[in-house]
């Protein structure tokens, strides 16, 4: 998955935990594509799902790129959720 980086929260800290720090939490976990509304276009569930990779891409104060976030998820198996 990918966005533009977000500020700290409880997925950059559970991420964080099991990357650096070898503590690693499975967890079910939704991801949502959404529209410019912010509107849910379609929904997964992943379950029991850890991250086994996690990148940022590089910083430039020369452009006024976004900074992107990628994450890599291991998971069970996951599902299809109506939206």
């Amino acid at each position: 998955m990918k966005r533009g980086m977000a500020v700290q929260s409880k997925l950059t800290n559970w991420v964080r935990d099991a990357i650096e720090n070898f503590d690693i939490n499975p967890t079910n976990v939704i991801v949502a594509l959404m529209n410019e509304k912010r509107e849910p276009l379609m929904a997964y569930r992943f379950m029991n799902a850890y991250p086994v990779k996690w990148s940022v891409s590089n910083f430039n104060a020369e452009t006024s790129s976004i900074v992107i976030e990628s994450l890599e998820l291991y998971y069970q198996y996951f599902k299809i959720i109506n939206t």
